[in-house]
């Protein structure tokens, strides 16, 4: 049924990652705390907690999963942020060794 949405659900574990993402792509920490204060659930962060410390990805509630990705998704790291990295360019043979010859 391609018309039909199911409903999914949107775990923590894929928060923590798409987070680890944008963390490896130099997006600030500061940027990332912005958003999860914003979708966080205080009920449940402060449940949780007692009011100490700052909410974290699993006190997003399921239905604002989606729109929190989204704006992670949106986020870019400040231009003076870059990290000395440097790009690693990587060929067809190290990507597919068995498969180039």
């Amino acid at each position: 049924m391609a018309g039909k949405r199911a409903d999914r659900t949107i775990t923590d574990e894929l928060l923590a990652i798409a987070v680890g993402i944008k963390r490896e792509a130099d997006v600030g920490h500061d940027q990332i705390q912005e958003l999860v204060d914003r979708y966080a659930c205080p009920d449940q962060w402060q449940g949780r907690t007692g009011g100490i410390g700052f909410p974290i990805v699993e006190d997003i509630p399921q239905n604002r999963r989606a729109e929190f990705l989204a704006a992670l998704a949106a986020l870019s790291p400040h231009p003076d942020r870059r990290s000395g990295r440097a790009e690693r360019v990587l060929s067809a043979a190290e990507i597919w060794r068995s498969r180039v010859i």
